[in-house]
Parts: structure tokens; C-alpha cells; sequence
């Protein structure tokens, strides 16, 4: 679904951009399409989608978990992905939209207690407002982008060095669009696991940790662009 939004927003977009005005201005346009598309995906992928999933999973609802919660002091709505992945999110900007979402192989693979480790992560994801956080980071990325490209686009193109400069801005989006916010990510994560050692106990939610290394032959301890290494997070809840 994600990926047939994603190209329905571009595809739209660079179609009006392509299709309006003169010839000599379609670049521009197509630069503000494509900022604008971006800044789109963003708005659904975290205002949009969580209140889409609360339709789709409607009866998908993990009672005994959301009980386990509202016994914690905690009222949030939790649900079973289709997918069949090894993975637990919180997702939801609005406090209407805040919601977990638990992998159904994480279901079928987690013992009670690790699940509940993991929902305790989550949980410092939504209570720390981190998704918002991250929303907001990246619109504005995407809009900085989009400045950018709109002062130099016309120079750019107009240059006798137009791909030299086209390549060294695709570097720049990299920079902006993906390493700014994979720092802040990586610092929600640690957020949350303390949130989750303080609420769970640190040497349960380390076994959490390492159980759910297990489960993914050794994921959590190479860690990716997102989420620190286990070596981190382990040594940040010890703390």
C-alpha cells in the first residue's frame, strides 16, 4: 500500500508540474513538484497511515496486551500487522492516532514476557512524543530541500556544469533527507530503551534485547541506519 501511495503522490504531482506553464519553466516546476511530493509522503506517512490502520487492523486487536497496558496505567490501542516480520512499532503523530503494532511472526516467535518488553520500548516511543519529533525533522528537511532547489534550480539548469551541480545537490539530499534524521532516530531509540529498562527492569529488558537478537540472527547486534547496535543500546540502559 505504502508503495502504491508513494507513486500515485509523484506520479500526480510530476504530471500537473509537467503539463503546466511553457517549456522553459517546467523545470522549476518539476523541482517544486517533486519537494512537494516529498513533503506529501511525509504527512502520510505519519499523520496519514495510523489512522488508516486503526480501518485496516480494526480486527486485528491484541486485547490481552492493551489490558496488560490499561494495568500500567497506559491506554493505547494495540494491533497485529499482516506482514510477517520480526518487529514491534509505535506509530501515530496525533494522540487520536497513537497506536502499537506488533509483527506477526514477533507474535508467533516472542515469549509473553519479551512482547512485553518490547511493548514497554514502544511505549517510551509514544510517551516521549518521538514520532511527532520526527515528523516534524523531517518536513523540515524536505522543506530546506526544497528552498534550496528553488534558489539554484534556474542557475543549475542554465549551467554549463548542470550535472556536476545536480549530482553535488542529490549529495546534499542525502546529507539532509537521511543522515539528519538517522541521528535523531538512533537517539529515540536509546530514549526508548531507557524508558523501557526503567519501567521493565534493566536486566529484563536486556534479556528482551538479546532474545529479539535471537530472533533475528543477529539483527539488533549489527543495527542499521536507524537503530543503534546492540553493543549501544545495552550499554546506554546499564547506565
Amino acid at each position: 500500500m505504502d508503495s502504491l501511495i508513494c507513486g500515485l503522490i509523484i506520479g500526480t504531482v510530476f504530471y500537473l508540474s509537467s503539463h503546466a506553464g511553457s517549456k522553459d519553466h517546467i523545470s522549476i516546476k518539476s523541482i517544486i513538484g517533486s519537494c512537494f511530493a516529498l513533503l506529501l509522503y511525509v504527512v502520510y506517512d505519519f499523520v496519514i497511515k495510523p489512522i488508516l490502520y486503526s480501518i485496516i487492523l480494526r480486527k486485528r486487536r491484541l486485547l490481552y496486551f492493551e489490558d496488560y497496558l490499561k494495568d500500567n496505567g497506559f491506554i493505547y490501542p494495540i494491533y497485529q500487522l499482516n506482514e510477517k516480520v520480526i518487529n514491534i512499532y509505535a506509530t501515530g503523530v496525533l494522540d487520536s492516532s497513537k497506536k502499537i503494532l506488533v509483527g506477526k511472526d514477533l507474535l508467533e516467535l516472542a515469549d509473553i514476557d519479551t512482547l512485553h518488553g518490547l511493548i514497554w520500548h514502544e511505549l517510551g516511543h509514544l510517551k516521549n512524543n518521538h514520532l511527532c519529533k520526527v515528523f516534524i525533522i523531517n518536513s523540515i528537511c524536505t522543506l530546506l530541500y526544497f528552498i534550496l532547489w528553488f534558489k539554484l534550480g534556474p542557475k543549475i539548469y542554465s549551467s554549463p556544469c548542470a550535472p556536476l551541480f545536480v549530482a553535488l545537490l542529490g549529495g546534499f539530499l542525502g546529507v539532509v533527507m537521511v543522515i539528519i534524521p538517522e541521528y535523531f532516530r538512533k537517539k529515540y531509540e536509546i530514549q526508548a530503551d531507557q524508558f523501557a529498562a526503567q519501567n521493565f527492569g534493566k536486566n529484563n529488558y536486556a534479556g528482551v534485547l538479546n532474545k529479539l537478537n535471537e530472533m533475528t540472527n543477529g539483527g539488533v547486534e549489527k543495527g542499521n541506519v536507524y537503530y543503534p547496535t546492540l553493543k549501544e543500546r545495552l550499554a546506554a540502559i546499564s547506565n
